[in-house]
């Protein structure tokens, strides 16, 4: 995934900016997790450097640890 903001201290600014609220900072990724009413996505949207990701649940589809796990477990 590409990188977020320059720094967390610019997204911080950027949500600041539309008047939100910062809910999590996001260091890995230089981003911050914030909730958004449409007018401050469309506003975040025309401003350079600021890339939106909506939260989505995240699930696999296997297990590294169940393969090596298995053989284990059985009896």
């Amino acid at each position: 995934m590409d990188r977020g903001a320059a720094s967390v201290a610019a997204a911080r600014r950027s949500v600041a900016g539309v008047g939100a609220r910062v809910e999590q900072e996001l260091d890995i990724i230089h981003g911050v997790s914030a909730y958004l009413n449409p007018w401050q996505i469309e506003h975040l949207r025309t401003r350079t450097g600021v890339r939106l990701f909506q939260d989505r649940a995240v699930t696999t589809r296997g297990s590294l640890l169940g393969g090596v796990l298995a053989p284990l477990t059985r009896w």
